[in-house]
């Protein structure tokens, strides 16, 4: 047998705790034919890591990179392989000696190129064993390609189980750098498209479980629900029958409604709900007491998904009562009354769901006990899709509820002279009853999640001591944060600078409220705990409490309901500040930059001294005696430079979370006569383009372009009803921020529209639509062309060039190039420089 060499990769990140175990592990291997590649990915631990794997000298290949990522780091060990097959080792796991060659000699035998996986045993950090994840088990060796699919939607895949043909990973591209937490199943499906995959049994790697782990983090849960559903529309696509659609997504929410992937659940359940449109249900519904029941009934079968077929309601009442009327509400179905008298029997019902219709399935429902509508909906969808040839609810008295396949009815029941044993045993024979594994999927996720309610701030006075919820720990600095308490951008700003600064500083947050009042809280930047009449009593209160509180620097973001008070607060405090820019409030006369329309001024209009969106005189006394001056944008320092006469500001890049720009394009594919779902994401106001968003809509109506304008986000000003009801614009309303990706998992849209009038000089919105991986195509105003530039499938047009028309013409491209339209990108070379890093590095100093 030939020794094919076998690399051996580990990417590793400030691991000096783990990785010399690691390393061990892998030089242990029983293949003679091995090489360790360890690609230490921009360490910050003062060497330890480096000097960790030197111990090992020569048997093992270090190689240093700046920081980029688990997938960087792995594509760096790959091009550096001298072997035909790669294998993952996490710097924290652990090899068996036989992990490569039982591998290895099991790909060697097979006649094609394959992947192989196998189980692993789950550690602690003290390497105790913790359990096993059998990953092999119940998967078919059947040699196929495809059969990985479903290896990656069962989570059967650990990469450091895996070995792969370097050349299959090359062809499939390797990782992808824009998937900081799903590149490892991202490249296992594309691979799965082109290999079969080899189960390989045993427990050949330890995996350590601890926390700080990519797959525990929060933003992680989101990237995964895009993944899931990226796959779950792959799945859509290979075809089949109706029935095959549906089991294939059946089989694949069986793993995904134990995943904390709650965006794909909500996919998912759309879908499902789609395919079980294909099919038509008959419906026998029993004991109704007027036309409301029979509603009730028909909805649980309408919220199925399922097309309605025809209605046959059984009067088991007395002869002697007077005869039902009942309607059928929402359906074209018209419902039939049948007469049975009180009592029937089992075989009674059975007949009038047989002769009821024609439809694939046929139900029959007790209005008086109505199962819950999820057992129902997990009932219909079992037969629908064939996994079972009728589904009985849990017992009763008489049939309650049941679903049956037609055609399997038919077979099984020897009709009206059956007995009552006879059609008790068709029913034991057909049906089943819900049981512990048959939980439905979890539900949809509610829009928002309540906030707990937060008492009143307390009215403090001057002899008052203040107390917080939070107090300042003496050990660290602490920080005054000065915002508005209008929310909205500034708000999220604030809050994400300071999970950034975790605990490293103590922060507290204080704002203005109609030049009236102080308030101040320790817990989150909207929630006062204290508040002070600035108006009545002066600013000596807030002030005395703040120095007892250990303030040592004060940090303004904003001045808006504090705007009078602010210079001489500064003063009293008499501590160093700093000011940060995130609109044109201190250095315009209008946070926007924009006419009475709502749209930009412009940069001519900005070199006129009497312009009247300029402010007069000198720049704000605030501006001037700042220790610094941070502007959260290139373009936002370079305008806010000119309008302030020169004074220096330094451009900051806010440390968000999830890397925007570089995250992969996630957008499904647009499909022949598909209507182009457009997402318009934030607040819908003059200044974010409300008026155009009408304009556009009328404009594709009129163009007959097929479109939707999902609108997602407060509404400030109303758009017509007559667009809303054609279906061109839907307004969705507002959300919560942790909802935004469940929403628009959902959603599916094709593309994200952003059609500001003023200059964004940050654009929160614009970071989800790149964290939700959309293509994007936006007014290039403010601080957008520096953020999306050298972004793919990104589209900018110039402010003057924007109008609705332009609009609709580019819409019109995207659908014809179906979204492969080369990106457009507008001039970023008159802007001045990032400060680097400089949260990172000069913030705290």
């Amino acid at each position: 047998m030939t020794r094919e060499l076998v690399s051996i990769v580990i990417p590793v990140f400030n691991g000096a705790d783990f990785v010399a175990e690691a390393v061990e592990s892998a030089l242990a291997q029983s293949w003679p034919e091995t090489e360790v590649i360890v690609v230490d990915d921009g360490s910050d631990d003062g060497g330890a890591t480096q000097r960790a794997v030197a111990l090992f000298g020569d048997s093992v290949r270090l190689i240093a990179q700046p920081n980029g990522g688990v997938a960087a780091a792995l594509n760096t060990g790959i091009a550096a392989m001298r072997g035909d097959w790669f294998a993952w080792l996490s710097h924290d796991d652990l090899y068996h000696p036989e992990r490569i060659a039982r591998h290895v000699t099991a790909l060697m035998a097979r006649p094609v190129p394959m992947v192989s996986f196998g189980d692993a045993d789950q550690i602690d950090r003290a390497g105790r064993f913790l359990g096993r994840a059998r990953h092999t088990d119940g998967f078919a060796d059947d040699g196929e390609v495809g059969n990985g699919i479903w290896a990656v939607l069962e989570g059967r895949l650990n990469g450091c189980t895996m070995i792969v043909p370097r050349r299959s990973l090359e062809e499939a591209g390797g990782f992808d750098p824009g998937l900081p937490t799903t590149q490892d199943y991202a490249l296992w499906h594309r691979l799965a498209l082109r290999h079969p995959f080899l189960p390989v049994p045993g427990a050949l790697v330890r995996q350590r479980q601890h926390g700080g782990q990519g797959s525990r983090m929060a933003r992680h849960i989101e990237e995964a629900s895009l993944l899931w559903v990226s796959l779950l529309e792959h799945l859509e696509s290979l075809g089949g029958t109706p029935a095959d659609r549906l089991r294939r997504l059946r089989r694949a929410g069986a793993t995904l409604r134990h995943a904390p992937y709650h965006g794909a659940r909500r996919f998912l359940e759309a879908r499902l709900r789609s395919a079980m449109g294909a099919f038509g249900a008959d419906l026998v519904v029993r004991r109704p007491a007027g036309p409301d029941d029979v509603a009730r009934a028909m909805r649980l079968v309408l919220d199925a998904g399922l097309r309605p077929g025809r209605v046959t309601v059984t009067d088991e009442r007395h002869y002697s009562a007077p005869a039902l009327s009942v309607e059928c509400p929402g359906t074209a179905a018209t419902a039939t009354v049948v007469r049975t008298g009180e009592h029937p029997s089992a075989a009674l019902l059975l007949e009038a769901a047989l002769g009821s219709g024609e439809e694939r399935l046929s139900v029959i429902l007790d209005a008086q006990g109505l199962p819950p509508g999820a057992e129902l909906v997990e009932g219909l969808r079992a037969v629908a899709a064939g996994a079972s040839e009728a589904w009985i609810a849990p017992p009763g008295p008489g049939l309650c509820a049941a679903v049956f396949d037609r055609d399997a009815l038919k077979a099984a029941y020897a009709g009206p002279a059956a007995n009552a044993a006879a059609t008790a045993a068709v029913l034991a024979r057909l049906g089943r009853t819900i049981g512990p594994s048959d939980v439905p999927p979890a539900p949809a996720l509610p829009r928002s999640i309540p906030r707990p309610p937060v008492p009143a701030p307390l009215r403090m006075h001057i002899a008052d001591r203040p107390v917080l919820a939070r107090m300042p720990d003496p050990r660290r600095p602490t920080i005054l944060m000065l915002l508005h308490d209008w929310g909205g951008g500034t708000l999220r700003y604030v809050e994400t600078l300071g999970r950034w600064l975790g605990e490293r500083v103590n922060l507290l947050y204080g704002w203005g409220v109609d030049e009236r009042l102080f308030r101040l809280g320790s817990q989150a930047p909207d929630i006062a705990e204290l508040e002070w009449d600035v108006a009545s009593e002066g600013l000596d209160a807030p002030v005395m409490a703040l120095r007892a509180l250990g303030v040592e620097r004060v940090h303004v973001l904003h001045t808006i309901g504090f705007d009078r008070w602010i210079e001489d607060f500064l003063d009293a405090m008499a501590v160093p500040f700093d000011v940060t820019l995130l609109d044109y409030h201190l250095v315009a006369n209008g946070a926007h930059l924009t006419d009475e329309d709502g749209r930009f001024v412009g940069d001519a209009a900005l070199e006129d001294p009497d312009h009247p969106a300029r402010r007069r005189g000198p720049p704000r006394l605030l501006l001037r005696k700042a220790d610094r001056r941070i502007a959260c944008s290139r373009d936002l320092a370079w305008r806010a430079g000119r309008l302030s006469g020169g004074l220096p500001i330094i451009a900051a890049q806010l440390p968000e979370p999830g890397n925007p720009r570089n995250f992969a394009i996630q957008a499904p594919d647009l499909a022949d006569g598909e209507a182009l779902r457009v997402l318009c994401l934030g607040r819908l106001a003059p200044h974010k383009g409300i008026e155009d968003i009408a304009a556009v809509a009328r404009l594709a109506e009129a163009r007959g372009l097929k479109l939707q304008l999902l609108c997602l986000g407060e509404d400030l000003a109303r758009l017509p009803v007559s667009l809303q009801s054609s279906g061109t614009i839907r307004l969705l309303g507002g959300f919560a921020e942790e909802m935004l990706n469940p929403l628009v998992c959902e959603l599916r849209p094709h593309l994200a529209w952003l059609p500001f009038r003023a200059p964004e000089t940050h654009s929160f919105a614009l970071s989800d639509c790149m964290l939700l991986g959309l293509p994007i195509l936006a007014t290039g105003v403010g601080a957008i062309p520096e953020r999306v530039e050298g972004r793919p499938s990104t589209w900018l047009m110039p402010p003057e060039q924007a109008d609705p028309r332009s609009v609709v013409t580019w819409f019109e491209t995207l659908v014809r190039d179906r979204m492969r339209t080369a990106p457009r990108w507008l001039p970023t070379g008159h802007l001045p420089a990032w400060d680097e890093d400089f949260y990172a590095r000069s913030f705290l100093r």
